[in-house]
């Protein structure tokens, strides 16, 4: 692989992401209250995600609810979240905006569940930021 010093530049720090990413998320295993490792938990699915990813890297093989357009689904996650483990909304959020703009860009979510699934990132951010803001002693 032959990259350009910017090129070079982007692919470390895209690796640093997926690192930092994949550490990040192997450390809520405790909050399960289960016995079971994060491989064992995990390791299937990260192992099949990485093989899709590889076989068929373009378009990229999004599944889930944000690509099906499922609200419903996306807000229970996000209010789960911001009750149980507020420190993953920032990246739940920013990667399933994310994931939302790549399946719009490739066909698999209309532009009206796209608005939709904004819509509600956008509400959720603004309503938690609101929370917290305002149990900021001034």
């Amino acid at each position: 692989m032959c990259l350009t010093p910017y090129g070079t530049r982007v692919h470390r720090s895209l690796r640093c992401i997926l690192y930092k990413h994949s550490l990040v998320l192997t450390a809520p295993t405790k909050m399960l209250h289960v016995k079971a490792s994060w491989t064992e938990l995990f390791g299937p699915l990260m192992t099949t995600t990485m093989e899709n990813l590889v076989r068929q890297p373009s378009p990229p093989p999004l599944t889930g609810p944000i690509v099906r357009g499922d609200l419903l689904t996306v807000e229970l996650h996000l209010k789960t979240l911001s009750k149980h483990a507020p420190q993953y909304l920032p990246l739940y959020t920013v990667g399933g905006i994310e994931a939302a703009r790549i399946a719009k860009e490739h066909g698999k979510l209309s532009q009206q569940d796209f608005n939709n699934i904004i819509s509600l990132f956008k509400t959720f951010i603004k309503s938690t930021s609101t929370k917290h803001t305002s149990k900021v002693k001034r």
